[in-house]
């Protein structure tokens, strides 16, 4: 019996002594697991933050870039800035270089479901995009990881792209003044719509340059592109309505001001605005003026204010220049459509 105790007392034993060891074993398994997973997750962590800071970096480049070109109208000026900014933004703890081969102008434009592209090539150009790397054929390098070696993997290369754009106008206004502008107060309604418009581009954040031009038999410049809206609204306060209506002439002056203007913007895109509450009836023809505004790369919005107006010459001048048609029937219609072109003449950031 004593014999047998001795036995089942020495198999209790081992069986503990092996349990220790095999939880030892685990225990030293698991700790291995989790410093692994500790030293992993340093890593992780230092890749998300440093993939943060490179885009934040990239960003920055972009807007800067994209604001210099509309500033100072000036693709080096672009180049630098986008430059100067990146090395302002450190990405793991190193400023980010980039170089011209990583900055590309272009235009973008939004397609019929609403993404808007980058193309590159396209003038005038609105847009900069920035192709921040950290990667081992960039000028900053790739980024060394602090545990990675442990994995074979010694080396982190994000890489972002930013696109930045604004949408820069210089926009010419031509209006009517032929006789029949003065029935039916319809020059009171053109008045509070002009006011209305200069009212909604004060407001955008960018700086548009306007021109007035206005025609009867003959037409005239008014006002030169200016960023001073108060100057436009001045001329217009002198005009009245007279005598025919020679829409041709006045499409030539609104194209005009934008081609030959000194202070026309090379990197803007040109807009013209053009209303009538007619039918052109003298002077020069208004699509062959509509031929010279598409030719220069002019977009011009028309409008035919009042039933009587020929809505179907408007129509097809702004289908011929990219333009849209608008039909006001009523003074309150006009301002409307004024206060739309208005708010959509400014200004995006994609991607």
């Amino acid at each position: 019996m004593k014999i047998t105790q001795r036995i089942t007392d020495n198999r209790f034993s081992t069986s503990i002594k092996n349990r220790r060891g095999a939880m030892i074993v685990l225990i030293a398994v698991m700790f291995v697991i989790l410093l692994i997973t500790l030293t992993f997750s340093v890593d992780v962590a230092y890749m998300q933050l440093s993939r943060t800071e490179l885009r934040a970096a990239t960003d920055a480049a972009a807007r800067a870039g994209t604001e210099a070109l509309s500033r100072l109208q000036s693709e080096p000026a672009a180049r630098a800035a986008a430059i100067d900014i990146a090395a302002e933004n450190k990405v793991a703890g190193v400023p980010l270089v980039i170089t011209n081969a990583d900055i590309t102008l272009g235009q973008t434009s939004i397609n019929p479901i609403g993404v808007w592209n980058f193309n590159s090539g396209l003038t005038p150009e609105n847009a900069v995009r920035v192709n921040g790397e950290r990667t081992s054929s960039s000028a900053s390098g790739p980024i060394s990881l602090f545990f990675g070696g442990m994995f074979g993997i010694y080396d982190y290369e994000p890489v972002q792209v930013a696109v930045a754009s604004q949408l820069d106008r210089d926009v010419a206004i031509v209006v009517d003044r032929s006789g029949s502008m003065g029935w039916y107060n319809r020059w009171d309604g053109l008045s509070d719509a002009i006011d209305v418009f200069i009212s909604e581009i004060d407001n955008t954040e960018q700086t548009e340059y306007l021109s007035l031009s206005s025609y009867t038999t003959g037409a005239v410049n008014n006002q030169t592109l200016t960023a001073d809206t108060t100057l436009i609204a001045d001329e217009f306060d002198l005009l009245y309505p007279d005598a025919w209506t020679n829409i041709g002439g006045g499409l030539i002056k609104g194209t005009d001001s934008l081609q030959n203007d000194p202070l026309s913007r090379p990197y803007a895109a040109k807009t013209i605005i053009l209303m009538t509450d007619g039918w052109h009836n003298t002077g020069t023809d208004p699509y062959y003026a509509a031929g010279i505004a598409r030719d220069r790369g002019h977009t011009v919005h028309t409008i035919a204010f009042g039933s009587g107006a020929n809505s179907t010459l408007m129509e097809d001048i702004a289908n011929m220049t990219g333009g849209r048609f608008f039909q006001p029937l009523t003074n309150q219609e006009l301002i409307d459509t004024f206060r739309e072109i208005a708010l959509t003449l400014p200004v995006i950031l994609t991607e």
